[in-house]
């Protein structure tokens, strides 16, 4: 693994805790865990769980980045696989709930971030704050242009 790409997984890291700690609030921390089930139409006719996802989706595609949904690897499902690049995005948009759930999804953020870690699977971290500030496209970018095409 190069320098770069550890540099941007020890990233996602320090972002996630910080994040953690501030617990910011932003439109999906309020919700209730009847969100989780909603189901979200995406561009190209796909459904996913939530309005960060969708936009992550979107974007994907306006992109032309290949990905999938929700593939079972590692024995979890992660957001976003983008195959050409071994890269997965995880989007944790309950990360800020202070309630019953926020402490769940916590937990199996960790636990996923953990996972990854000792696969050494390079994973994208993304929180609610980068959707709504559209900083979620540059990451995007920003690794993927740090990485090379996979065959």
């Amino acid at each position: 693994m190069n320098g770069f790409l550890l540099v941007g997984i020890l990233t996602s890291f320090v972002y996630l805790l910080i994040h953690l700690v501030e617990y910011k609030s932003d439109n999906e921390s309020n919700t209730n865990s009847q969100q989780i089930t909603e189901q979200y139409l995406t561009n190209s006719g796909n459904y996913v769980r939530s309005y960060g996802e969708k936009a992550i989706a979107d974007f994907l595609d306006h992109a032309g980045i290949k990905f999938i949904y929700e593939l079972t690897m590692l024995g979890m499902k992660p957001d976003f696989y983008l195959p050409e690049y071994g890269l997965v995005i995880e989007y944790f948009g309950l990360a800020y709930n202070r309630n019953e759930l926020g402490f769940s999804y916590r937990k199996k953020m960790k636990y996923k971030l953990k996972k990854y870690t000792k696969h050494k699977q390079i994973v994208l971290a993304l929180f609610p704050d980068d959707i709504s500030s559209k900083e979620f496209q540059d990451k995007i970018i920003t690794m993927l242009n740090s990485m090379e095409i996979q065959n």
